[in-house]
């Protein structure tokens, strides 16, 4: 019974591994599906635009989408990492770490040995391979960030209480305008 935690953060450890192992393996400078259009033609408009158009350009709506975060990952990628699209494959190494926290801060009220086993079983399950796709397409940092900005937003309304009133309400408000420019599921936190 003692070896169980250190045999899951072992297992779990060996799973993020091989994920990582995964992503380096097919990382790809050529753009794919919706890169040619949410980055290279985005890059490309971005480049001829003046001061105040591109500012305006990072929230302009892409199908049902606004992709701020993620025209900033774009950009830098772009401009220091000469559109080899390395800050977008790390963002999605390390984006599923973000709930993994959140989920190990939640249960801090869980005895230890079950706040970690839960932990490490969050980790499993958000670095399996079974959704290579997020990993392996460099545009996925939109979903990853639509899906966890908006979880951090509820982990941020179940501490809500727990310190002063309106330091909570100034993160819940940056929580919700961050969720606002993920996709259109962010704007489910916002309501």
């Amino acid at each position: 019974e003692k070896a169980i935690v250190p045999y899951t953060a072992l297992c779990t450890a060996c799973v993020i591994l091989i994920c990582w192992y995964a992503i380096v393996q097919n990382h790809n400078i050529l753009p794919f599906w919706d890169s040619w259009d949410g980055y290279i033609e985005y890059v490309l408009r971005f480049e001829g635009m003046s001061g105040s158009q591109k500012i305006l350009s990072l929230f302009e709506q892409h199908n049902e989408h606004r992709f701020f975060f993620t025209r900033l990952l774009f950009l830098v990628d772009f401009h220091l990492f000469n559109a080899s699209f390395t800050p977008l494959y790390i963002f999605n190494a390390l984006a599923p770490l973000i709930p993994v926290f959140a989920i190990f801060a939640t249960l801090k009220h869980v005895d230890k040995q079950t706040r970690i086993l839960i932990t490490l079983f969050a980790a499993t399950i958000l670095y399996s391979l079974q959704q290579k796709e997020n990993f392996y397409w460099e545009f996925q940092s939109q979903f990853f960030l639509a899906q966890y900005i908006p979880f951090l937003g509820y982990y941020l309304v179940l501490r809500f209480w727990s310190v002063s009133f309106l330091h909570n309400l100034a993160r819940l408000a940056v929580m919700t305008v961050a969720s606002a420019f993920t996709m259109a599921n962010g704007l489910f936190f916002v309501l």
